[in-house]
């Protein structure tokens, strides 16, 4: 499967990743049950996938 993205659509979409892959982070570090934590740490897996098979955005310049 192929998906096309303008630049800022990549440039917005990593930086929603970024910031979700963080927010898990810390809600790994305080989760108490097990589970939950394995399925934080599956999911954070998942997205840090997703984030390393994006491009990077070329800058555009005006």
């Amino acid at each position: 499967m192929e998906l096309l993205l303008t630049n800022l659509e990549i440039r917005a979409l990593k930086e929603t990743l970024e910031a979700e892959i963080a927010d898990l982070q810390m809600e790994i570090a305080a989760a108490r049950d097990q589970r939950v934590r394995e399925d934080m740490i599956t999911t954070k897996e998942l997205l840090l996938s997703v984030l390393e098979k994006l491009p990077a955005p070329v800058l555009e310049v005006a």
